[in-house]
């Protein structure tokens, strides 16, 4: 089977490709660095040295393939609404263009919903806009990365807190991603005709747990858990230099936490969960931040 995929050696092609590869699959893998390229032939694929955000690029890395797998890289400076919808068309036409039947694409949480999810809802524009092509297509919707975490060292440090626009008792779900990967291995061997959705779930926990369980890996008794308002995590990511319209959105997404309607569609589809779990991580969140 030939198939082209997004996200040059990332976290979860890192673990992806070679499983696929030594199935016996021809891959071909789209990345934005030259510098990448000797490590995916060492590996034994191919590569194109290009950028999702170009129609060309794209087609040469799809022409060909037998399934696609596709997601979205790179961080968007304005709206988000707008990145979304451009990398969305994009994909589209490089599907029509090269006659691509399967897809499998790595979506997310929340993308079930509308603009009130926020960040998320850039994964909604996307998913309609490949759920509008006659194509058999897989939506992998993994939850929020355990990397997200790391965000929190700075404060951690500085004020013996993890700060959040919504409560430590949100039960929230992470996601590691050699679970990823062995779900998207699985949907691109085997492929489900129409559409479907496939939710990816490590463990979930709340902020109390998170912060009881730090407590002792950081032999920190005194961390505690701040819940700030809307206007104040709004005013915070200002000041670590994220653009207004984008902290926004992030803002929006931690408000859809707060009044659980971020996982309503997870709840009514929870997966079995993987294998990696909150004390999995905790020793590599503790040697960053160590570091």
């Amino acid at each position: 089977m030939k198939i082209a995929m997004l996200g040059s050696l990332g976290n979860v092609n890192r673990v992806a490709v070679p499983e696929l590869l030594n199935a016996g699959h021809e891959v071909t893998l789209l990345t934005s660095s030259a510098d990448r390229v000797a490590e995916i032939e060492e590996l034994g694929a191919h590569a194109v040295v290009g950028s999702m955000t170009n129609l060309d690029d794209l087609v040469a890395t799809l022409t060909g393939a037998d399934v696609a797998y596709l997601m979205l890289t790179g961080r968007a400076t304005g709206s988000l609404v707008a990145h979304g919808e451009m990398v969305g068309n994009l994909f589209k036409q490089a599907i029509e263009t090269t006659g691509i039947k399967r897809v499998v694409n790595l979506s997310s949480v929340g993308a079930d919903q509308g603009p009130e999810i926020g960040a998320l809802y850039v994964y909604n524009i996307i998913e309609g806009l490949l759920a509008s092509l006659p194509i058999d297509i897989t939506f992998v919707r993994p939850v929020a990365f355990y990397g997200n975490l790391m965000g929190s060292i700075q404060t951690i440090k500085a004020q013996h807190a993890i700060i959040n626009n919504f409560p430590a008792s949100h039960r929230n779900a992470y996601v590691w991603p050699a679970d990823i990967a062995k779900t998207v291995v699985d949907a691109i061997l085997h492929p489900v005709a129409g559409q479907t959705v496939r939710y990816v779930v490590s463990d979930l926990f709340t902020g109390d747990e998170l912060v009881a369980a730090l407590q002792e890996t950081l032999a920190m008794p005194d961390l505690k858990w701040i819940e700030i308002s809307d206007e104040q995590a709004l005013a915070n990511m200002a000041a670590k230099g994220m653009p207004e319209p984008v902290a926004t959105e992030f803002v929006k997404l931690g408000a859809s936490q707060r009044n659980e309607s971020a996982y309503t569609d997870l709840t009514a589809h929870m997966p079995v969960l993987g294998d990696f779990k909150l004390a999995d991580f905790l020793p590599i969140f503790k040697a960053a931040y160590n570091k």
